[in-house]
């Protein structure tokens, strides 16, 4: 019975390029991810990360619209007045 061997050649060019995730590696070579790792480290393995991992993942977020705490209180206070246990019933 044989078993498959990685190419680790193609898994280091792959991991020096940067483009892909240590996973995503791992999981089209059929290896776990800390087996990429722990070879990157016992070889000295460097990354080209001048463009991050899957960049396109990485797109701007778009800024937060800041909203006060207190913003609609009083919508949310008048609601729940009408609304409430000592609201008159309508007639």
């Amino acid at each position: 019975m044989t078993t498959k061997q990685p190419d680790w050649e193609a898994i280091e060019r792959a991991y020096r390029a940067g483009l892909l995730s240590t996973r995503e590696i791992a999981s089209a070579q059929g290896i776990t991810h800390g087996a990429i790792n722990k070879r990157a480290k016992r070889d000295g393995w460097e990354r080209d990360l001048k463009v991050p991992v899957n960049s396109i993942t990485h797109l701007p977020v778009p800024a937060r619209q800041p909203v006060h705490r207190w913003s609609g209180w009083r919508e949310r206070r008048s609601d729940r007045s009408a609304h409430g246990p000592n609201a008159s019933s309508p007639a």
